[in-house]
């Protein structure tokens, strides 16, 4: 959805226009919750977070400045939220307290197979241990790992969700790469 049209439906959902809420909703619900799901790891937990986004988007809408993109503040919103549930779920985490090479090292390259019943069998367990390993990372890892090579957000728009600056966007995702290589050097 572009910009300026975001911009219409929430001045419109502003002045109480439920339809233009409606429309926001239908807009960002499968994005937001395919974020919510792979932060949080579970499908009835991510369904109560994206009906708590909606809930506070809508109750905030008179709050809401068009000098911030709509999307970042939406996601903000669901970041916080899945942030908290995560805290009250109180998932253990590691320290990544050591120095890390060059980016170019963390490139990876499969070769290009055709898809027997073998091939498919294995790409879908590849997938399956890709996507433990994305959640298995520190929270501050994993979303910026979801929001840029899932949600495919930029470096700005992913700073401007987590309230960092983009230099730090990167070293994390850098980190979170780093660290996806290592738990999947073989599986992959």
């Amino acid at each position: 959805m572009q910009q300026a049209s975001d911009w219409d439906l929430v001045a419109r959902a502003q002045k109480g226009d439920l339809d233009a809420f409606t429309l926001i909703v239908n807009q960002y619900k499968m994005r937001l919750f395919g974020y919510i799901l792979r932060m949080i790891h579970s499908r009835e937990d991510a369904e109560d977070i994206l009906q708590e986004v909606f809930l506070r988007v809508y109750s905030s809408l008179a709050r809401y400045s068009p000098q911030y993109q709509f999307s970042t503040w939406i996601y903000r919103i669901a970041q916080n939220l899945c942030i908290d549930h995560l805290r009250r779920r109180k998932l253990s985490t590691f320290s990544v307290d050591e120095k890390f090479g060059s980016e170019e090292e963390l490139t990876l390259e499969l070769p290009d197979e055709s898809m027997s019943p073998e091939s498919i069998f294995e790409s879908n367990a590849v997938k399956q241990e890709v996507e433990e390993a994305i959640y298995e990372l520190p929270v501050k890892y994993r979303s910026v790992i979801i929001l840029r090579h899932i949600q495919d957000l930029s470096y700005e728009e992913i700073s401007q969700i987590m309230d960092m600056p983009v230099n730090t966007v990167k070293t994390h995702i850098f980190r979170a790469r780093r660290i996806l290589r290592r738990r999947l050097q073989d599986a992959i």
